[in-house]
């Protein structure tokens, strides 16, 4: 026999009661297939109840949970806001399985719990491999419907699901959308982790101009602490709107009006998409943080009212339109195309790693923003105002292209005329590396592109920007702040940044992203 161990004697000596671990009360298990055969489980952890439905067979009866047919309504009811959770978990099986598991509808019912105060709400709900999408097989043709989506009135705080997919809404004859409401929750705002948005548009059919889009709506009240996605999708030939009903998918930070007053304004701090972004639109009535997109941009628009810290590319900045109050940073890898970037007052740096083509960059702007995202439809025609400001670093050329502050276009609409009005103390401070060539869009001042009443341009090397881009190492994730409830998941994610502010001078160098503490902690194995 083993002696005992130096620990086991002082216990010996000093006996006492050992606590026991926390329990977790499992209230409801739900299992079943999907038509593919891949076998799921959805599971309650803590207070409240737990329901799922399959579509209905001809009769209108819903089919049985291990039919193979499709899942129609997830309903939940009685959670307690800081205990329940809801896991679902996938086992792929047969020869057809896909491992991924459709459902058109996820209902949070609010019970009015009389052991707490407020709201009840969900803690985080962990679905990684199910996704929304009508899995109706008759959707509704009226116009404007929503064909489904995820309706949590009393607010989770960290909600992580597959993804949204409007394939099969593309043979309608009407433009429609999969809708995620959330609401506020009881602390600490909501985050949203997805694997990837897929949109569809088709043409305008006969006797009709406006396209059919299929849009995804992400409707948040109040912050929204985290949007994360590896990858957006869309029909690039056929562009959406930025506003709602507009198609494409669109991620909105709304306020909390009750009484005819703002009770909470909505507020962003982070959207992240790692790879290409297409049809994809955000928007905010107060302040976004961080704005980064890891792949290629097409049609992609920001519409922030309070002002944008960093706003980052990790390719190009190319068919981007942006409006916000202010912006801190805005940096892309490969310059931008075809974009505009307007700002109600200073732009505090541009740093474009390549060429900027056929681009407008302005600082100093009367916009209206604030009545544009009440109203969803597009503002004023923006108005120049004083105390504009731009420092940009260009390392490539700049070609039909312009960076203004605080200057009115002249009578034709354009930069490019000779009447233009540069109002007081606007100012621009800029260097580029390559060539200015704008006489495609003036013929008076075809090597002009920065235009203030104060102009100090420099021209010379440019240390390049290093925003991370796609493909990202993978590893496994430990923890996420501000997404509670979610730890220890396995996923690809890239790395947090933050740009060495204060490192610029006069001769481009420095400036460039430089790690920091990660939020997201993250551990490789190496072969």
């Amino acid at each position: 026999m083993s002696k005992p161990s130096r620990r086991q004697r002082a216990r010996a000596l000093k006996p006492a009661a050992e606590g026991l671990e926390d329990r977790r009360l499992l209230s409801g298990v739900v299992s079943g297939v999907d038509p593919a055969g891949d076998i799921w489980q959805i599971s309650l952890i803590g207070p409240g109840a737990l329901r799922v439905t399959k579509q209905p067979d001809s009769s209108g009866n819903p089919a049985p949970l291990n039919s193979l047919t499709p899942i129609n309504t997830i309903t939940v009811a009685g959670t307690n806001p800081l205990q329940s959770k809801i896991v679902g978990k996938i086992v792929k099986y047969g020869p057809n399985s896909t491992g991924q598991v459709f459902f058109q509808n996820f209902n949070e019912q609010g019970s009015g719990s009389e052991q707490r105060l407020g709201p009840d709400g969900i803690l985080s709900i962990n679905m990684p491999n199910f996704w929304v999408a009508n899995t109706s097989a008759n959707p509704a043709t009226t116009g404007g419907t929503t064909q489904g989506g995820i309706n949590i009135p009393d607010g989770v705080n960290s909600l992580r699901f597959g993804g949204v997919d409007t394939t099969s809404l593309s043979t309608l004859n009407t433009s429609s959308n999969l809708v995620i409401n959330l609401g506020i929750p009881q602390y600490h705002g909501t985050s949203i982790i997805v694997n990837k948005i897929i949109t569809t548009a088709e043409p305008a059919p006969s006797g009709s101009t406006q396209p059919l889009q299929q849009g995804v709506i992400f409707n948040v009240t109040g912050r929204l602490n985290l949007f994360e996605a590896n990858q957006i999708d869309g029909n690039a030939s056929i562009p959406s709107g930025p506003f709602q009903n507009g198609g494409g998918t669109l991620v909105a930070s709304n306020p909390l009006v009750a009484g005819g007053a703002t009770q909470v304004i909505g507020a962003i701090g982070a959207i992240k998409v790692g790879g290409n972004a297409t049809n994809f639109s955000t928007q905010v009535d107060g302040n976004l943080n961080t704005y980064y997109v890891g792949g290629e941009t097409n049609n992609v628009a920001l519409l922030s009212v309070g002002g944008s810290r960093d706003v980052y590319f990790g390719r190009g900045m190319d068919n981007t339109n942006i409006s916000a109050h202010v912006i801190e940073n805005l940096q892309a890898n490969r310059g931008a195309v075809n974009s505009r970037v307007v700002a109600s007052r200073q732009i505090g740096r541009v740093l474009m790693g390549g060429d900027v083509i056929n681009t407008q960059i302005l600082s100093g702007y009367k916009q209206g923003l604030a009545t544009v995202f009440q109203n969803q439809a597009q503002g004023q025609t923006p108005t120049a105002r004083i105390s504009g400001g731009i420092t940009a670093l260009v390392a490539g050329n700049v070609i039909s292209s312009y960076f203004a502050a605080s200057v009115q276009p002249g009578s034709n609409g354009t930069f490019g005329a000779p009447d233009i009005m540069l109002l007081p103390t606007g100012q621009i401070k800029a260097k580029v590396e390559g060539t200015i060539d704008n006489s495609s869009v003036s013929t008076t001042a075809p090597n002009s592109a920065f235009l203030a009443k104060q102009v100090i341009l420099k021209q010379g090397p440019i240390f390049p920007p290093n925003v991370p881009t796609a493909p990202f190492q993978s590893g496994r994730l430990k923890s996420i702040q501000g997404a509670p409830g979610l730890v220890g998941l396995a996923a690809n994610r890239f790395f947090h940044f933050a740009v060495g502010r204060g490192r610029t001078n006069s001769s481009g160098k420095g400036g460039s992203i430089v790690p920091i503490r990660p939020r997201v902690v993250i551990t490789h194995k190496h072969a």
